[in-house]
């Protein structure tokens, strides 16, 4: 398996049919971003570490068998293929098909985490720096259950209220 558990997106067919997908909507696994250089030249490096821990892994096994019975039954059974599922039905062969044929729907998050430990304090200011802060999804410390947009837009409203309040040194 790889080291850095990337997946990537592939483009859906070009015929008629159905797609199916499923993913935890709070997974466990955690990833990393890494400073690689000084200069805007020098990109990030990303280790999204997915399904790294066993509670990802099982959801995933999960999803795989519910889905199996889902297209078993009427009206898929009559008109379903089987030739994009995965052979294997053991969790390392399911997760080893994920990696290597699925797509990534959740939103990263917490890179600049919120928090006593984290980047950036209450007041979304950076810690270690002056006048710097971060007003996106990277301060969520964990995934909401839902899209990140409202969220992401309700930080964007505090940052703006802080910096309008004065509340910045």
């Amino acid at each position: 398996m790889s080291a850095t558990r990337g997946c990537s997106l592939r483009p859906p067919a070009r015929i008629g049919g159905a797609a199916v997908g499923f993913y935890p909507h709070s997974p466990t696994s955690t990833g990393s971003i890494h400073i690689t250089g000084p200069g805007l030249e020098h990109a990030p490096r990303l280790v999204p570490n997915y399904l790294s821990t066993d509670h990802d892994r099982k959801l995933l096994v999960a999803g795989f068998a519910r889905f199996r019975e889902i297209v078993a039954a009427e009206p898929f059974a009559s008109i379903a293929s089987s030739a994009d599922l995965p052979k294997s039905e053991d969790e390392e062969g399911l997760v080893r098909h994920s990696l290597e044929h699925g797509a990534v729907i959740n939103h990263p998050i917490g890179t600049c985490a919120l928090g006593p430990s984290g980047a950036v304090d209450d007041q979304l200011r950076v810690r270690g720096t002056d006048r710097l802060r971060v007003a996106d999804a990277s301060v969520m410390p964990t995934l909401p259950s839902g899209n990140t947009a409202a969220p992401s837009m309700a930080v964007g409203w505090i940052a703006g209220d802080l910096i309008l309040d004065g509340v910045s040194r």
